[in-house]
């Protein structure tokens, strides 16, 4: 009988330890997909008005800074992807293939390694949820550990737009296709966002960038490499934001919220050293100006390129030959317009929008909070929690 007894014993334990994880997992999922506000949604309404926004209109052609706002340094003991990389090495080696900015944007956490340089970036990325919905941080006050870690809905992102947005001066939704972690219909309604991700060494993001500015959210571009070992000279130097800035600091964080950058895909083929890569940096095209006169956009860069003018849904409004210079006679019916140049060395430059206003200036579209459905939801959760609770320890118990 003592032997029957111990043999119960080792088969009791395991399973309501199993079953209490089982629990704890199924309470956390009631919290989490109970505790989001519920938001009504801006409608998808494209550019419109009789004045054309240029971002770039008031540029300097001699002050382009080489950036790179996502790379991950060890932290947190070296569980996150990142951990063979120190702060140290990585200031070196972007230095050293010509980037002016160099911003470590460690996982919930603000590196301060280099904070008493004039090139240091107070930022972070934002989130540790299972899909990689995660945002890039810029000008950062304060780490906001709020998150939802099982796969989320609309209005959970928007949620944490809402949460990130008092703490941030710059907010931009890293790499939306990886995993899916946000569709091109998700941009077309969230709001509380500067700028996308939309170049990144894991994917480019263009459809979704397109989705979001022709239903009217003025996001704009950032480019980045998101290299998570430096060692490796193939995911170094592979993107840049190029920022249109007087000086390195707070101007950089400016002129990004206000689209005065572009993003850059740079040469990069299997084993190309470091030092090539640097070689390249000095021989880099420029963009000289961005201008609307009467209607016309025209744009010039150093070097001649293809270019393509690329409007509402990311169609191909208009393709050049291999010129220095394009000139595209805007349209009626166009809303906005990006500019996309191919370089002959392979460089590749995404232009931010230019786009319609109204005399009164850029509209506000806002996703607004409704509170009664809010509170509907979170009473409900309320009661499942208890619920689960209680039928949960019941079940614990009898085993």
């Amino acid at each position: 009988m003592r032997s029957d007894s111990r043999l119960s014993l080792l088969y009791r334990i395991p399973l309501r330890l199993l079953l209490g994880l089982v629990l704890f997992l199924a309470l956390v999922a009631v919290v989490n997909y109970s505790a989001a506000p519920f938001y009504t949604f801006p409608e998808s309404r494209p550019f419109s008005g009789s004045r054309w926004h240029n971002p770039y209109a008031s540029i300097d052609s001699n002050a382009w800074l080489k950036g790179n706002f996502q790379v991950q340094s060890r932290v947190w003991g070296g569980l996150t992807n990142g951990r063979r990389n120190d702060a140290e090495s990585i200031y070196k080696v972007y230095q050293e293939v010509g980037y002016d900015i160099v911003g470590i944007s460690d996982y919930m956490h603000v590196n301060t390694w280099a904070r008493d340089s004039a090139t240091w970036l107070p930022m972070y990325e934002h989130g540790y949820g299972l899909r990689k919905n995660h945002q890039v941080c810029l000008g950062t006050s304060k780490v906001s550990w709020a998150d939802y870690p099982y796969p989320q809905h609309i209005h959970q992102k928007q949620h944490i737009l809402d949460l990130l947005r008092p703490h941030n001066a710059v907010v931009a939704i890293a790499h939306p296709r990886l995993m899916d972690a946000y569709r091109p219909d998700d941009m077309r309604r969230l709001s509380g966002y500067d700028c996308i991700e939309v170049l990144n060494t894991f994917r480019e993001s263009i459809p979704h960038w397109d989705a979001a500015l022709s239903a009217g959210r003025p996001a704009y571009i950032l480019a980045n490499d998101d290299a998570h070992d430096i060692s490796k000279p193939h995911e170094v130097a592979r993107y840049c934001t190029m920022v249109n800035a007087p000086a390195l600091g707070d101007s950089i964080m400016e002129a990004i919220r206000l689209g005065q950058a572009f993003g850059a895909r740079l040469p990069n083929w299997e084993g190309m050293s470091f030092k090539e890569k640097a070689q390249r940096h000095h021989v880099m095209p420029r963009l000289l100006s961005v201008t609307i006169i009467n209607d016309s956009l025209r744009v010039h860069f150093s070097r001649p390129a293809v270019l393509r003018f690329i409007g509402q849904e990311g169609v191909v409004k208009a393709l050049t030959d291999s010129l220095s210079s394009g000139t595209y006679a805007l349209q009626p019916e166009d809303t906005y317009i990006r500019v996309e140049a191919s370089f002959e060395d392979g460089t590749h430059f995404f232009l931010n929008p230019v786009y319609r206003i109204s005399d009164s200036g850029p509209s506000s579209q806002e996703a607004s909070l409704r509170p009664w459905p809010t509170w509907g939801l979170r009473i409900l959760g309320t009661l499942a929690f208890l619920a689960l609770l209680i039928l949960g320890i019941k079940v614990i118990r009898r085993i």
